[in-house]
């Protein structure tokens, strides 16, 4: 498994009632190319509960950037939905 960072939501917004957007800080070292995924996840029970998702943001930016659906039964997505900043 690859090294897991913390990053510090900086920006949410909810585009509509099914989708969302939001912003985090960069580990320095993370690299990617456009069209490449990533896993981002929360501590849920003492354990990362990770998913696959899209970086939306340029290669190039210090920040990331990722798209989501509300699932509202997503094991995930129904927590990542209600990040705050900070």
């Amino acid at each position: 498994m690859s090294n897991l960072f913390d990053a510090k939501v900086l920006s949410v917004r909810h585009w509509t009632d099914r989708q969302f957007s939001f912003t985090c800080t960069r580990d320095p070292g993370f690299r990617f190319q456009s069209g490449q995924f990533t896993m981002i996840g929360l501590m849920v029970d003492g354990k990362p509960l990770l998913r696959a998702y899209s970086v939306v943001s340029p290669h190039w930016d210090d920040t990331l950037e990722f798209l989501s659906i509300k699932v509202p039964d997503g094991p995930l997505t129904s927590r990542l939905q209600h990040i705050q900043v900070g």
